[in-house]
C-alpha cells in the first residue's frame, strides 16, 4: 500500500510540475525584452503601480474565463429551464459526465464566446487572436532585423568632439574652411575641399573625428601641428580608432536592416509550410532555453557596475498609455489558458493555485528587469533592453546570438495560429475560396459527419445530438482544397509580416504597445468580463460593478494606447 501511495504521489507531483511549466510557458517568453522601455514611458513609481494593477486584473480575468467555460458547458448540457434553476455542481449520471468531459476537452476561447455572445462574440475573439499573433510575428522580425545588424561594424555618425585648443591667430582661419565647406555641401551637395573618393564618406560622417582629422591632414599638415595641442591629438586619435566599434547607438545603414529581414522571410516562409505543430516541439524547447539564458545574461549585465541614472522620473502621464498597451501585451497567456486548464484532468483542483503562482512569478520577472533596467539607463533605455548592451566584448555578442535564436524558434509557433485562422476563413466549407456547404437532410447526418466530439465508437443518441447542435462546429480544411493554394497562403502571410517589419523598423516597442492596446486589452480584460456578465445567471451587484470597471479600464486604456502609439509611430517617420 505504501508503494502504491508513493507512486500516486509521485505521479501527482509530476503532473503538477508539467502543468505549472505549461502555464508558465504561456505567460513568460520574449515579452520581457521591452519592459524596461515601458517603464521609461511611465516613470518609475507610476510603472510599479501600473504593472501591479495589470497583473492583478490579468490574474482575475484568467480565472474568470475558465469560470465562463464551465458556465458555457453547463448551459449547453442543460435545457433552458434546468440551466436557470440548477447549479454547476449538480450530480450527473455517468453518461452526462462522459459527455461533459468530451465537451470540456474541445472548447476554445472562441467557442466560449460563441456560446455566451453568439457568432459576433466568437468573431471578435478570433479576430483579436489573429491580430495579436500576427502583430507578435511582425515584432519578432523587427527585433531580429535590428539585433542581427549590430554584428556588423559600422562607422559611427554621431561622435562628440573634445574642445580643440587653437592658437588665437589661427582660430578664425581654422574654422573658416569648415564653415565654407558645410555651406557649399548644403547648397551643391558636393565640395572641392575633399578628394572625390572621400565625398561619400564626408556626406555620411561629416561630424566624425576621422573626417575632421583627414581634412586637416590633407589640407595643411603643418597647420594642424601648430594649431592642435598634443592632448587633443591623442584624444581624437583614440576616438578615430574606436569609430568602427559596435555600439547600439550607432547609426546603422538602413539597407542592412532590409537585407537581414529579407533573409529571414524565406526561412520563416519555409517553416510556415509545416502542417503539424508537434513537429515544432524541439524548436519550442530551444526557444525556451535560449530566452531563459538571455534573461539571466541581461540581468547580469545590468547589475554589473550598477548605478542609478540621473534621468529617472517618477511619473510620466503623457506616455503612460504606451506602458498600458506594452505591459498588457507582455501578459499574453490568456489566449491559451482554456486548453491548458482543460488538459489538467487529474490536477484541475490545483489550477487556481498554479495560476496565481505563475502570475506572481511572471510579475516578479517582468518587474525586476523593467525596474532595474530603467534605473540603470534612465531615459536612454532602448526599445528592447538588449540594445543597451554595448557590443565591445564577446559577452554582448553571445547574448545577442542566444536571444535571437530564441526568437527565431518562437516565430513559427506564434505564426501557427495565424495560418490556421486564415486557412479556415478562406478554405473551409463556406469560406471565401472554399467549397460550398452541403446541407444534409436530417440533423443526425449533419452532426455525425461534422462534429469533432463524436468518436467512431460513440453511440449517437438523441441527447448527445441535441447537445452537439448547440456547439460550434470545428473548422476543417476539405481535402478538395489544393495543397499549392494552402502553401501560397502561408507564404503570403509571412511576406505581409515582413513588409510591415520593413516599414516599422524603428518602432518595435511602439508597435508592440499598439498590438497590446487593441488585442491584449480585448482578450485579457474586456471579453472575459463581458462573457461573465452574459453567462452568469444571477450576478451579484458587486461582481457586476467589478466587471464593468475592468471593461471600462480595458476600453479607455486601449483607446489611449492606440492614440499615443500611432501618434508616436507617425512622428518617427
Amino acid at each position: 500500500m505504501d508503494n502504491i501511495g508513493q507512486t500516486r504521489s509521485g505521479f501527482m507531483c509530476g503532473q503538477i510540475a508539467v502543468d505549472f511549466a505549461n502555464i508558465f510557458k504561456a505567460f513568460v517568453g520574449a515579452n520581457y525584452l521591452s519592459v524596461s522601455f515601458m517603464f521609461s514611458q511611465s516613470g518609475l513609481l507610476l510603472g510599479i503601480i501600473g504593472i501591479l494593477v495589470i497583473s492583478c486584473v490579468e490574474g482575475h480575468c484568467c480565472s474568470l474565463i475558465v469560470k465562463c467555460k464551465r458556465l458555457a458547458i453547463h448551459k449547453i448540457l442543460e435545457s433552458r429551464e434546468d440551466w436557470l434553476n440548477s447549479t454547476i455542481e449538480a450530480v450527473e449520471n455517468p453518461s452526462r459526465l462522459k459527455l461533459r468531459k468530451k465537451v470540456e476537452r474541445r472548447l476554445t476561447y472562441s467557442d466560449v464566446a460563441w456560446i455566451g455572445a453568439g457568432k459576433w462574440g466568437s468573431r471578435v475573439v478570433t479576430f483579436m487572436l489573429l491580430f495579436t499573433q500576427f502583430g507578435f510575428c511582425i515584432g519578432y522580425l523587427i527585433f531580429l532585423g535590428n539585433t542581427v545588424r549590430k554584428f556588423f561594424p559600422v562607422i559611427q555618425s554621431t561622435i562628440s568632439f573634445p574642445a580643440l585648443t587653437l592658437s588665437p591667430a589661427l582660430s578664425s582661419t581654422a574654422m573658416s574652411p569648415i564653415s565654407t565647406m558645410h555651406t557649399t555641401m548644403v547648397q551643391n551637395s558636393t565640395t572641392s575641399l575633399f578628394p572625390t573618393n572621400q565625398t561619400s564618406l564626408l556626406l555620411t560622417t561629416l561630424n566624425s573625428s576621422s573626417t575632421l582629422l583627414n581634412y586637416f591632414t590633407t589640407a595643411n599638415p603643418s597647420f594642424l601641428a601648430s594649431s592642435i595641442s598634443t592632448d587633443n591629438m591623442s584624444t581624437m586619435s583614440s576616438m578615430t580608432s574606436n569609430s568602427s566599434s559596435l555600439n547600439p547607438s550607432s547609426s546603422y545603414p538602413v539597407h542592412l536592416y532590409y537585407i537581414i529581414v529579407a533573409v529571414f522571410v524565406p526561412f520563416f516562409a519555409t517553416l510556415a509550410l509545416v502542417r503539424n505543430i508537434r513537429h515544432l516541439g524541439a524548436g519550442s524547447m530551444v526557444a525556451n532555453f535560449s530566452i531563459l539564458i538571455g534573461y539571466i545574461s541581461i540581468m547580469a549585465y545590468i547589475l554589473r557596475g550598477f548605478q542609478v541614472s540621473h534621468t529617472v522620473e517618477l511619473a510620466n502621464w503623457s506616455t503612460f498609455p504606451i506602458f498600458i498597451g506594452g505591459i498588457s501585451s507582455a501578459y499574453e497567456g490568456i489566449g491559451v489558458i482554456i486548453p491548458i486548464e482543460s488538459s489538467m484532468e487529474h490536477t484541475r483542483r490545483w489550477f487556481h493555485q498554479l495560476l496565481l503562482t505563475v502570475i506572481m512569478l511572471a510579475t516578479l520577472i517582468l518587474s525586476t528587469i523593467g525596474i532595474l533596467g530603467y534605473l540603470r539607463f534612465g531615459n536612454g533605455t532602448e526599445q528592447t533592453i538588449i540594445w543597451n548592451m554595448t557590443a565591445d566584448t564577446a559577452f554582448p555578442l553571445v547574448v545577442y546570438s542566444v536571444v535571437s535564436v530564441g526568437v527565431i524558434f518562437t516565430f513559427p509557433l506564434q505564426n501557427f495560429p495565424v495560418i490556421e485562422i486564415c486557412e479556415g476563413f478562406l478554405f473551409a466549407e463556406g469560406g471565401v475560396f472554399g467549397p460550398a456547404k452541403m446541407l444534409e437532410v436530417g440533423d443526425a447526418n449533419i452532426q455525425t459527419e461534422t462534429s469533432p466530439l463524436l468518436d467512431s465508437q460513440d453511440e449517437v443518441d438523441p441527447e448527445m445530438l441535441a447537445v452537439l447542435q448547440k456547439l460550434p462546429v470545428a473548422v476543417t480544411i476539405p481535402d478538395s482544397v489544393s495543397t499549392w493554394k494552402r502553401n501560397l497562403l502561408r507564404v503570403i502571410i509571412v511576406l505581409l509580416e515582413g513588409s510591415f517589419a520593413l516599414a516599422l523598423k524603428d518602432d518595435y516597442a511602439y508597435f508592440g504597445s499598439f498590438v497590446g492596446a487593441i488585442g491584449s486589452t480585448t482578450l485579457g480584460f474586456i471579453m472575459p468580463c463581458f462573457l461573465h456578465m452574459k453567462l452568469e445567471r444571477s450576478l451579484h451587484p458587486v461582481r457586476m460593478v467589478v466587471d464593468i470597471a475592468i471593461i471600462s479600464f480595458g476600453i479607455i486604456g486601449g483607446i489611449l494606447g492606440v492614440y499615443v502609439s500611432v501618434t508616436t509611430i507617425i512622428e518617427n517617420y
